[in-house]
């Protein structure tokens, strides 16, 4: 699908009527199969337009198409991590072998004077006897010291502190040594982030619908819903205080606060309010004749009055 410049002394002052192109690979005689394409079929698009809708959460580069990507900076340094742990593995096993060492020490030697091999671990006894001058020798092993393991898991332990930063940076913000206005105005941008990514998907999806409608001919309108209300990832219950304060004084129905428990996740996705109508209609005393009453004529629970 294209269109194409319509130029006037040379500069694009319009375009012409959206048009496609079907390609198709053909085969050749004395060249290499498949190595050619020709145009097989073409026309120009009902529609007017190309029915092209982009969906884009990155950072576009320049004019062109090439995106990049939201977390990359995350997916960079997942690499850096996978690199800063194989490297604390492989010291591991390194140091896991310490070296034996005989300082002033005559090695036995076989028949042909090198070194015999000696035998060390549990119930082994090693000699160092006395030389000419009257010293002993001594034994002792040589291991490397765990301070450069430290530092490698130290600087690991910062990676993947930065890493589980970066991957919810589109959800939340940093709230370590913050005071809670500078962290909540953190997380409100940062969840500001992907809830325009929400929006932009659902314009995007209902940008698709209109350009269906139109290839069918069809005149309706499809409106598509995509939640944005998505949370910032700090767990807030003060809010739930004031919905219950709310029922309490009768400014809030049954069914809206178990709504909004709902939407706060506070109550599972399998909950609604027909099945515990039901349920609460079950636990009341009696047995209610099915044909009076049913579990959609049960009057919602009312607070008490306080007169």
């Amino acid at each position: 699908m294209k269109r194409e410049a319509i130029d006037a002394e040379g500069e694009a002052t319009r375009y012409a009527p959206a048009t496609w192109e079907l390609w198709e690979r053909v085969e050749t005689p004395n060249r290499y199969p498949g190595n050619e394409w020709q145009i097989v079929d073409a026309g120009e698009i009902s529609l007017g337009v190309i029915p092209l809708v982009p969906f884009v959460t990155g950072r576009r580069v320049g004019g062109s198409w090439r995106i990049e990507p939201p977390l990359r900076a995350a997916a960079e340094l997942q690499i850096e991590l996978y690199q800063q742990e194989s490297g604390l593995k492989f010291l591991k096993e390194m140091c896991c072998y310490p070296m034996l060492s005989g300082n002033g020490v005559t090695p036995d030697k076989d028949a042909a004077g090198n070194a015999a091999p000696i035998r060390v671990g549990p119930k082994s006894v090693l000699y160092s006897p006395m030389d000419s001058n009257g010293r002993y020798g001594e034994w002792k092993f040589i291991e490397p010291q765990a301070t450069t393991m430290r530092v490698l898991m130290d600087d690991i332990k910062e990676t993947q502190q930065q890493l589980r930063e970066l991957g919810r940076q589109p959800l939340t913000a940093q709230s370590g040594n913050l005071t809670t206005v500078t962290t909540a105005f953190a997380a409100t941008k940062a969840n500001s982030v992907i809830s325009a990514w929400a929006l932009e998907l659902k314009d995007v999806l209902e940008a698709g619908f209109v350009y269906v409608a139109a290839w069918i001919k069809d005149p309706s309108e499809a409106e598509i819903f995509v939640n944005t209300d998505i949370a910032s990832g700090i767990p807030d219950d003060r809010g739930i205080d004031a919905l219950l304060e709310a029922r309490k004084n009768g400014d809030l129905s049954r069914a809206t606060l178990l709504e909004e428990m709902k939407r706060r996740d506070m109550l599972g996705p399998e909950f609604t309010l027909e099945r515990e109508d039901e349920r609460l209609l079950d636990e009341a005393p009696g047995e209610p004749d099915d044909d009076e009453y049913s579990a959609t004529n049960v009057t919602p629970l009312r607070p008490a009055s306080n007169q």
